[in-house]
């Protein structure tokens, strides 16, 4: 576990939890949430990898495998349904019992089927598309008008970003990612690591945005920034 292996590390070079929490500046409730697997007490998942990502730097740790390790840990992906495996000793079934299976498997499956055809989401939003995906939605320019900002993240970094006030967006960069975006009148980001990402308006490389594991909300052109960090408990 995540918790495990950031403890450990902590022991070996026998430093203290409250010490961290107050050089980080994140609360001694989280440290020791992150320590124990207990979820219930960490906040929205996006500040629980920023933690993460600052705390194993702090233990000179690889941030990035142990937020990938704490993202399998927690959301593992969906396991496909598959059927109960049949025992070596049970008893032979009749061709009446082997049809009658078949038919409930195929009214099962016509029924899936037909509920994801039909069924339309109320709000369809794109949530943690790669930075790669993210570069074949371009937003159609202005001639003469508008900003252009490009974003590129030197950690791992979760950022939201919403163009002219109507286009929402959330993505997952990495390490090396690039995006560029288009907008006429400006742009507004929260960034979920202010310390892994840059950010370039129209050519002029934005300043300083923030601390690693920090996060920041900021409007552009007019820069104007906010951060969310908790205050250290």
């Amino acid at each position: 576990m995540v918790g495990e292996i950031l403890k450990k590390r902590r022991e070996e070079l026998g430093r203290d939890l409250r010490e961290i929490s107050e050089t980080l500046k994140i609360k001694h409730a989280y440290l020791k949430a992150i320590e124990e697997g207990d979820r219930n007490t960490l906040p929205a998942e996006v500040y629980v990898k920023g933690y993460i990502n600052a705390y194993a730097r702090a233990l000179e740790l690889d941030p990035t495998s142990l937020v990938n390790a704490y993202t399998d840990e927690f959301c593992p992906h969906a396991q496909e349904t598959a059927l109960p495996p049949v025992r070596k000793n049970a008893p032979k079934k009749g061709p009446g019992v082997r049809y009658a299976l078949i038919v409930s498997l195929l009214i099962a499956v016509t029924i899936i089927a037909a509920f994801s055809l039909f069924s339309v989401p109320e709000k369809r939003m794109d949530l943690v598309t790669p930075a790669a995906e993210e570069q074949k939605r371009p937003v159609p320019k202005t001639e003469g008008a508008g900003y252009d900002l490009e974003a590129l993240a030197t950690d791992t970094t979760w950022l939201f970003i919403t163009i002219d006030k109507t286009d929402s967006r959330e993505i997952l960069m990495k390490p090396g990612d690039s995006v560029t975006w288009h907008a006429k009148s400006g742009f507004f980001l929260k960034i979920g690591n202010a310390g892994g990402i840059k950010l370039v308006l129209n050519g002029k490389e934005v300043g300083k945005l923030g601390e690693e594991g920090e996060v920041v909300k900021i409007n552009l052109p007019e820069k104007e920034k906010t951060s969310d960090v908790p205050a250290s408990g």
